[in-house]
């Protein structure tokens, strides 16, 4: 994996958590259910930061698999120079950078 994707990927985790942990904020600062019940919301918002962390850091695994899976394919048929299962959109670019 290349720089950009692992960058990619970690700007994904972070975003994921970030916007996680800011609705939990707002939802338990806002809402009259909870401001009552919860005298402080760093320790429910320190949870909401490491449940989204780990469902971010799975999710962003799924997208590097299936990022590095579409890489691989496209590698395959460039080596190959078939572009009979290649998307019209890219056939073009495959054929004309095919190595002969």
């Amino acid at each position: 994996m290349c720089i950009r994707d692992s960058l990619f990927i970690i700007i994904g985790k972070l975003f994921i958590c970030t916007l996680t942990v800011l609705c939990g904020y707002m939802i338990i600062t806002r809402s009259e259910t909870f401001k009552t019940k919860i005298t402080s919301p760093i320790g429910p918002s320190i949870c909401f930061a490491i449940v989204a962390y780990v469902i971010g850091a799975i999710y962003m695994a799924v997208y590097g698999v299936a990022s590095e899976a579409i890489l691989q394919c496209y590698l395959v048929e460039e080596e190959h120079g078939s572009v009979e299962k290649c998307p019209e959109e890219m056939r073009d670019f495959v054929e004309n950078n095919a190595k002969k």
